[in-house]
């Protein structure tokens, strides 16, 4: 709590210093960051408590101040520009933060970390590059599903940053299989080398479920057959992609109260060949996969080109926020309020996989049942007596959002009585 502290006030110091200086010269303003930067390392080096709120601080100020001045070469600690100063010793911090801080504490800031992994500064993609590569070596199964689909991307330099990161990923646990070897711990050097293998065919298995996400099968078709774009047998022993398994806990240790992922989290063992075409205008399919642990669990494989599924993944992160708030407060728990999260696991900038989440309804299904209690039928969208004035409003008033909000209002809002 000390240092998070300590790191605070310098942090306020130097967010109340920036609109009244050049952040590119002045030294007190560098010097007040780098001690921000600095407690907060070394406060997540001695606890994970706190890291909700020491990390993202963290990061934020590193990339703040990496991507200011001259892009040239990297910095030294003995440059005589104080804001090179500061870059080289905030690359120490992170440098030193990644061996002391668990990975599994670093999925904390994974959304940040990934959206700076192809940035053009080259001292902020090393880092990150380096970052997320350790947490790969360490965590393998939980980092597939969220790291991947860098190296599947549609963005060319996302893509190669991502094939850069897995080959050195893959190295490191080569290299840690062999020592593994020299140290006569045959059980380690198996798993090391399985994580290696994994990683090799991750990128075929996104690729694959990119395929079948993007397939528009015509509308009289409700299934298509999964034997056809995705492999079975390459996703057999991959952890399943449910939010429980990608998403580390606090648990207590030797070492102290760390967060740590799921010790036996259920393995894909079989996936079925039948898939279900959904009616909506995407086309999604509907996924069941049997797991290790004997239940079965169903998966949404979508692709919208006009949305993004990363916003639904920083939904969710929020949800889990939204969670912890509760969780500390003693009403909420004794009433055991929670928002329902699922994992959302990109696939690329347009497509991904979501777990589907059992015993829930569709809003249009609970209102189109209220209707009928009373006697009356919700009108149907995308049939001519709603869509027609609407898709009319449109070109009418293109370019008068007032316009548009009445006929809106007139047209279309009309049809869909209060039902009382």
């Amino acid at each position: 709590r000390a240092y998070l502290s300590l790191a605070r006030y310098f942090d306020l110091l130097a967010t109340a210093r920036e609109s009244d200086v050049n952040k590119e010269t002045d030294e007190v303003l560098h010097l007040y960051a780098r001690r921000a930067m600095q407690w907060y390392a070394r406060g997540l080096e001695h606890s994970a408590k706190h890291a909700q709120a020491a990390l993202p601080r963290l990061v934020t100020t590193w990339f703040a101040y990496a991507a200011l001045g001259p892009d040239e070469t990297l910095p030294n600690t003995n440059d005589p520009n104080s804001l090179r100063r500061l870059q080289a010793h905030a690359d120490k911090i992170i440098r030193r933060a990644a061996k002391h801080v668990p990975a599994a504490v670093w999925y904390g800031v994974m959304a940040q970390l990934i959206s700076h992994a192809a940035h053009t500064r080259k001292q902020i993609n090393t880092g990150v590059t380096q970052l997320l590569a350790r947490i790969i070596q360490v965590h393998p199964d939980q980092a597939l599903w969220t790291i991947t689909y860098l190296a599947t991307s549609t963005n060319d330099n996302r893509k190669r940053t991502g094939e850069s990161l897995f080959e050195l990923a893959t190295t490191r646990l080569r290299k840690s299989a062999k020592q593994a070897q020299r140290d006569n711990q045959p059980a380690q050097k198996r798993d090391y080398e399985q994580s290696a293998r994994t990683l090799q065919t991750a990128r075929e298995v996104f690729t694959q479920f990119v395929r079948l996400a993007r397939n528009m099968p015509v509308e009289s078709r409700r299934e298509v057959r999964l034997s056809k774009f995705v492999t079975a047998e390459q996703c057999q022993g991959l952890l399943v992609p449910a939010r429980v398994a990608l998403t580390p806990m606090p648990r207590m240790s030797s070492k102290g109260r760390w967060p740590t992922f799921p010790d036996r989290a259920p393995r894909i063992s079989r996936l079925s060949d039948d898939v279900e075409v959904l009616r909506s205008k995407a086309r999604p399919k509907k996924i069941a996969l049997d797991a290790s642990d004997g239940t079965r669990m169903r998966l949404l494989c979508k692709c919208e080109k006009a949305g993004d599924l990363r916003k639904d993944a920083r939904v969710q992160d929020f949800n889990g926020v939204v969670n912890r708030l509760l969780d500390r407060d003693a009403s909420s728990r004794r009433r055991g309020l929670r928002l329902r999260t699922f994992a959302v696991v990109i696939l690329d900038e347009e497509c991904g996989l979501l777990e589907w989440v059992p015993r829930t309804r569709k809003l249009k299904q609970v209102v189109d049942a209220a209707y009928r209690i009373v006697g009356k039928k919700l009108p149907v969208f995308h049939s001519e007596k709603v869509s027609g004035p609407f898709k009319r409003a449109q070109s009418q008033h293109r370019n008068d959002c007032v316009a548009m909000a009445k006929a809106y209002r007139q047209n279309v809002l009309s049809l869909y009585e209060p039902c009382t």
